[in-house]
């Protein structure tokens, strides 16, 4: 299952994110292919909404927790997602163009859950 979310303003898009639940079962995990803000959208907390709303989507649909990539040297994403609560917890080699590392972030949905 995949959905895409998009924030708009009166002059267009401004910011989309793209999810995605990997796997069936009792351990479904849901994935953040990728979010892109426009700098008109940045700082004003576009990127977190959107990353709320995909939250509350893999909870709803049994998902315990979520995992992203980020470039290693995307300082301000990585910032971003820790932010957000995402843990690092590894490193996939040459990810991107096949010479930049990425950073693997997960953040469990499980304790939200209990809370409910």
């Amino acid at each position: 299952e995949s959905f895409t979310l998009v924030a708009e303003n009166d002059r267009g898009i401004v910011a989309f994110l793209i999810g995605h639940r990997d796997g069936k079962g009792a351990a479904p995990v849901g994935r953040i292919i990728t979010i892109d803000v426009l700098a008109e959208g940045r700082s004003q907390g576009t990127g977190s909404r959107l990353m709320a709303l995909a939250e509350k989507s893999f909870a709803a649909s049994g998902c315990g927790n979520i995992e992203l990539e980020s470039a290693v040297d995307n300082a301000a994403a990585l910032v971003f997602y820790e932010k957000l609560g995402y843990l690092r917890t590894g490193v996939i080699p040459r990810y991107y163009l096949n010479r930049i590392d990425a950073v693997v972030l997960v953040k469990s949905l499980e304790s939200g859950r209990e809370k409910g």
